[in-house]
């Protein structure tokens, strides 16, 4: 009896050694930014268990319906390895408002055409909501409620990237200024602006970053 529990264990240990060791899974991933309007570039963000060698030779991205298809190749270059863990970024583009299904899956094979592979032993699906770029009448369940900024005179802005095209409106919805700009901070003259909220849209890339500010 005990010499049969023994080669059950260690029948169990050896197998799971095995699929340890050329195992290929997602355990989560997650979508940027939280909220996601139609001018993002929307990057997914997985967590996925691979031997340390492996490495991803492309990903590709198909839409289908309301069904976002997100399909990573791996190469495994063979040879001794050990487990690890990492993230793996992929800019997914942008998308039209509505609801979405992203579908995330994998593959990994030995050669650099992502011919003859094996597929993850998971699969992992996320729920992506894109709503419409704030244009006209903000909606505040966008925004964070805490106010950024609070100026007068001078609205200044720090750390902007290089030629982003900044916009701000007011609590009404209309545009108030406009324009890219070419340093890291910038100064904007607000003597004749009405006191109240402001809404700063700052677009980098496809990225756009949200404040809201108060001319008191």
């Amino acid at each position: 009896m005990k010499t049969t529990l023994k080669l059950i264990l260690l029948t169990m240990i050896i197998l799971s050694s095995y699929f340890n060791a050329s195992a290929q899974y997602y355990f989560s991933a997650e979508i940027s930014p939280k909220n996601c309007f139609e001018s993002d570039s929307i990057i997914v963000t997985d967590s996925i268990s691979l031997t340390s060698l492996d490495f991803r030779l492309n990903y590709t991205v198909n839409v289908i319906g309301d069904t976002i298809f997100l399909n990573q190749c791996y190469k495994r270059p063979g040879g001794p390895q050990a487990i690890h863990r990492f993230s793996e970024k992929s800019n997914i583009g942008t998308y039209l408002p509505g609801h979405y299904t992203v579908k995330i899956t994998g593959e990994i094979g030995f050669y650099d055409d992502c011919s003859n592979t094996k597929p993850f032993f998971n699969i992992l699906y996320l729920s992506l909501d894109v709503k419409p770029n704030v244009t006209g009448l903000i909606d505040d369940k966008y925004l964070d409620t805490k106010i950024q900024t609070v100026f007068s005179n001078e609205l200044k802005l720090d750390d902007i990237l290089l030629n982003s095209l900044i916009k701000i409106y007011d609590y009404q919805g209309r545009l108030c200024y406009s324009h890219y700009n070419d340093k890291k901070q910038t100064t904007i003259e607000t003597s004749n602006w009405a006191k109240g909220i402001y809404f700063v849209s700052i677009l980098t890339n496809g990225s756009q970053k949200r404040l809201r500010v108060m001319k008191d």
